[in-house]
């Protein structure tokens, strides 16, 4: 009422009809335009007439940009050399396009270097040869960008998830089997044992035996998976090396072959007393991998049969009420 024209005065960083001081017109609306430099202020008004000002009425404008994205969901482990990864987020309020990025490198995001402006939510990733690092991705509007939302990624394979085998075992026993469970994106999978042991197969497959030493003690199986870009962290099992006795021990009989060394055929005589439904044997070749295995035979004299067994020293083990008793097989 009684006014006569409006003097606008437009916030710092934008501007009224182009001006971007204080803007004289007869009309009660204007158009503002927000620069790159505009952080938030106030736009003014005042009423005008010969008398002089009114008061300024005031309107404060935030600067809204986009806030920090959610989480990046996707794979984050065992990306050595992987292709088209998948990582999305949920969308921002108020943005326009979405920047992906990363220092790793030879990284691509849609098959582009980093970093990669797109309007989706999702990307596709392609990774070389590194050890880990990070994805980032932050939100984009005409008032700039917010803070970036980062994601560790890992080219090393995960962890093997269990080790089975015997927790308890005999000094000196011989091709005693461990495994575990594959890991995706693992190209192999390295094997420790205690102190005095010797992985006798399987190296860097999911499968091993293991020949014992001769010294009782406590100590653990262990493995990792691996890939060309690094290694997983190590997957224990604890394992205890006992003192076992052994059948045969304080002048009881022990087992006879005859003949020994045979061409095509032996007959294995067990002790007296010992109760051959209650044994089992195993036959280990030079490396201590069973290569052949007879449970509860029928009768303490059993016949022996070469097969499809080399030239060569085999070592017979016998089990029986968990002690055991070792001797040798030799094959003309």
């Amino acid at each position: 009422s009684n006014a006569d024209s409006y003097l606008w005065t437009p916030p710092i960083g934008a501007t009224i009809n182009g001006s971007s001081a204080a803007f004289a017109t007869t009309d009660t609306f204007v158009t503002v335009t927000y620069t790159a430099s505009f952080a938030g202020d106030t736009l003014r008004v005042r009423g005008v007439n010969c008398k002089g000002n009114s008061a300024e009425r005031k309107l404060r404008i935030n600067h809204n940009t986009p806030s920090t994205p959610g989480t990046i969901s996707g794979l984050n482990i065992g990306l050595c050399n992987k292709n088209n990864v998948a990582y999305s987020i949920n969308a921002v309020a108020n943005a326009t396009s979405y920047t992906w990025r990363s220092p790793i490198a030879g990284i691509t995001f849609n098959g582009n270097p980093s970093p990669y402006t797109t309007t989706s939510t999702s990307v596709l990733v392609n990774y070389g040869t590194f050890t880990s690092g990070q994805i980032f991705v932050k939100a984009n509007n005409g008032c700039g960008s917010g803070n970036e939302r980062s994601l560790t990624v890992n080219a090393k394979p995960a962890v093997p998830s269990i080790i089975n085998g015997p927790v308890s075992v005999c000094d000196g026993q011989l091709g005693v089997a461990y495994s575990t469970s594959t890991v995706t994106n693992a190209s192999g999978y390295n094997w420790t044992v205690p102190s005095g042991a010797t992985v006798a197969s399987g190296q860097n497959t999911t499968n091993i035996t293991v020949n014992f030493g001769a010294t009782p003690l406590t100590g653990n199986v262990r493995v990792r998976s691996q890939n060309v870009c690094a290694s997983s962290s190590y997957r224990n099992l604890s394992v205890t090396v006992n003192n076992c006795p052994r059948v045969g021990d304080d002048g009881i009989s022990e087992i006879k072959i005859l003949p020994n060394p045979f061409t095509e055929s032996t007959t294995i005589i067990l002790p007296d007393e010992v109760d051959a439904s209650q044994c089992v044997l195993h036959v280990y070749d030079l490396f201590g991998r069973i290569v052949r295995s007879i449970k509860n035979p029928e009768s303490n004299k059993l016949k022996f049969e070469r097969a499809d067994l080399s030239p060569g020293a085999y070592n017979l083990q016998l089990i029986y009420n968990k002690e055991q008793i070792t001797t040798w097989i030799f094959v003309h």
